[in-house]
């Protein structure tokens, strides 16, 4: 009896015993837990502190940190976090495509967690991204989503923000309609609880809305309700960005002298601060509003003061930009040497500013070489927890398959797809990576053609101010350089895009060709001529496409004829949704012009038409359209030339356009 009672006694220590031990090690495997979790939220607090410094390096170390750790412990909700804020770096970086999808990621953690407070503060983000990234259908999605959570919320502060972004968005749009109507809804809100700078603000954004409308009475209206609140705010903050903002409302609509008198007002406060980067761009404004008004003479002392402040503050940008204007309005004044003086020294600021912008790339792409490789560890280490969730799905299903009865070359086939859809993922990021340079490179290229056709254009017609200087011909000088700086101006602003609406470019062509008339007006007639069946103001086509082959017309052609010729040009539309554009004259043909050419070589070798085919070809690559040029003999003894370019209609809002920043 008592080797049993002994017997149990022992059993009951070792339970007793195996049972503290097991205890033991589940407490430390939670207050292990327990660490990480403290450890993991941290490092997320203390990246978006980094961020709000600015110390965009160290947060993303830390938040990739932040993000190992969800990943070891499973943590939805501290992987959500750390998506958010990696989305936050990348929106602070300009980066908007990639913080999209980082939003994108948070928010579905969060949906899946029921989480509804970091669920609105994410979406709300979201909303932000897809403005910045000019996705405005998707904005506009986002923005309503919010705006229904805010007032399920009762949340007055959200309700304006959406009311305020979904305005914005539909105005950038421009549905200046349903823009409109967010606007009025927003001055109720702000009378309502009369907060007196939001209703100026908001009767500036009526007024916008109404001139986009084409409603000059009620824009009017608004603009002077507008500035009439701003004037009588006590607060220089308040009226500085009252006043600034109608001068510039007033000025979209023309009213010149009205935005002339608030910029005014706004460049008074700007001096009483010392703001010199406040008064350059009020006298800019200014001396701008004066030239459109016909008045360089009042323009001038505004842009001598940007002179002496650009060279005090080193603002070399503004410099170049003051030295344009000068030119615009020494040109307006008649003043040929003056304005040919300031515009040359426009161009050597500018290709100061050129070279500048070389240097700082470069130095730009040396600091974010180590920003991109923390960037792509995160990705890989992203991509491996997703191929991890495919695992355990591989590993359930492997099991499920055993309980089946599966047999083990089933277990292996799995396997094996597994690691080929690995392998083919990789070969699908790198061919997409590949294309993506090749494409960037084509689009700098496109850019590169297009700034090589500018100083062509602009020395050939310097040439034609140098000839009538030459043949004292003041007035005619004074005129040409008159209507060649409006021109310039329009070409210069064209020269930033990729397409421009149709009628915008046949608005420079008439004025190109006017100008070269002046010189030719003895060699040469022309008609210029756009069917009513081509919508102007919806198609868009590649900016300085046509002028050189009607300068090619005109300088190599027509001014050699004995007899005066005629250049036509016309808009046609054709049968299959294209539209077709000729140029066509009746000059000495291009056998001709090219005997001439051999004969005295006068002239250096123009790539004006070499660029232009060469932009044709990548312009067809890149943007997957078909435009095409045939130049032939216009009359079979060969003289006079026909250019024929067809090329498909492309809408104004046609999103399939490539674009590169």
């Amino acid at each position: 009896m008592g080797k049993y009672c002994a017997a149990i006694y022992l059993l009951v220590v070792v339970c007793f015993n195996s049972f503290g031990q097991s205890q033991n090690q589940t407490i430390q495997a939670i207050e292990e837990l327990h660490a990480q979790e403290t450890d993991m939220y941290r490092l997320v607090n203390e990246s978006n502190r980094l961020l709000k410094d600015s110390n965009m390096n160290s947060a993303l170390t830390k938040i990739q940190k932040a993000l190992e750790i969800s990943f070891e412990i499973d943590n939805d909700r501290g992987e959500a976090f750390s998506y958010h804020t990696l989305g936050s770096i990348q929106y602070r970086k300009r980066n908007y495509k990639e913080a999209i999808t980082y939003f994108q990621k948070a928010y579905g953690l969060f949906e899946s967690l029921h989480d509804q407070n970091a669920l609105y503060n994410s979406l709300r983000f979201l909303c932000q991204s897809f403005e910045a990234n000019n996705q405005y259908a998707e904005a506009i999605l986002t923005y309503k989503r919010y705006l229904k959570m805010a007032q399920a919320k009762g949340n007055s502060e959200g309700e304006l923000f959406a009311k305020e972004s979904l305005g914005r968005v539909y105005f950038n749009n421009k549905q200046f309609g349903l823009s409109n109507a967010f606007y009025q809804q927003l001055l109720v809100a702000y009378r309502t609880a009369n907060v007196t700078e939001k209703i100026s603000e908001t009767y500036d954004n009526m007024g916008k809305c109404y001139a986009g409308l084409q409603d000059t009475t009620n824009a009017l209206k608004y603009f002077e309700l507008a500035g009439t609140l701003g004037d009588s705010y006590t607060s220089d903050d308040a009226q500085l960005l009252s006043w600034q903002s109608v001068g510039r409302s007033y000025n979209s609509i023309g009213e010149y002298d009205k935005s002339v008198e608030y910029e005014k007002k706004a460049k008074k406060i700007n001096k009483s601060r010392n703001d010199y980067k406040g008064v350059l761009s009020n006298n800019t404004n200014i001396a701008n509003d004066y030239i459109f008004m016909n008045r360089a003479d009042e323009a001038i002392p505004f842009l001598k003061e940007n002179i002496d402040l650009s060279a005090g503050v080193g603002e070399l940008k503004s410099t170049g930009e003051t030295y344009k204007a000068l030119s615009d309005a020494y040109a307006q004044m008649g003043k040929i040497d003056a304005a040919k003086k300031s515009f040359d020294t426009y161009v050597e600021v500018q290709e100061q500013l050129l070279s500048d912008r070389e240097k700082a790339l470069g130095a730009l792409e040396a600091e974010n070489q180590g920003f991109t490789d923390k960037e792509k560890q995160i990705e890989f280490l992203i991509r491996d927890k997703e191929l991890d969730s495919e695992k355990i799905d591989l590993l359930q299903s492997k099991q499920q398959l055993e309980t089946e009865k599966a047999n083990a070359q089933k277990r292996i086939n799995y396997i094996l797809i597994g690691l080929m859809a690995l392998l083919l993922v990789g070969l699908g990021f790198f061919y997409r990576s590949s294309r993506q340079k090749q494409l960037a490179n084509k689009l700098l290229s496109i850019r590169s053609l297009r700034s090589q056709m500018n100083p062509h254009f602009i020395f050939n017609s310097l040439n034609s101010v140098n000839s009538f200087i030459s043949k004292s011909d003041e007035r005619s000088a004074n005129k040409y350089l008159s209507e060649f700086a409006r021109l310039m101006r329009t070409v210069l602003e064209h020269s930033k895009q990729d397409f421009v609406v149709l009628s915008a470019e046949i608005e420079v062509l008439e004025r190109y060709l006017s100008l070269e008339h002046i010189r030719f007006k003895d060699q040469f007639d022309y008609t210029f001529t756009v069917d009513d069946a081509v919508d102007t103001n919806r198609i868009v086509i590649p900016p300085m496409l046509v002028q050189p082959y009607i300068e090619n017309a005109i300088w190599h052609g027509l001014r050699y004829n004995k007899e005066k010729g005629n250049l036509v040009v016309t808009f046609m539309p054709t049968g299959n949704e294209s539209l077709k554009i000729t140029v066509q004259d009746d000059g000495i043909g291009r056998t001709e012009s090219k005997r001439i050419k051999t004969k005295n070589q006068k002239q250096g070798k123009s790539t004006g038409l070499k660029n232009t085919a060469s932009r044709l070809q990548l312009l067809n690559e890149v943007h997957k359209v078909e435009i095409s040029c045939k130049i032939s003999d216009l009359k079979s003894d060969g003289t006079g030339t026909i250019v024929e370019i067809e090329l498909p209609y492309i809408d104004v809002d046609d999103k399939k356009l490539v674009e590169i920043e």
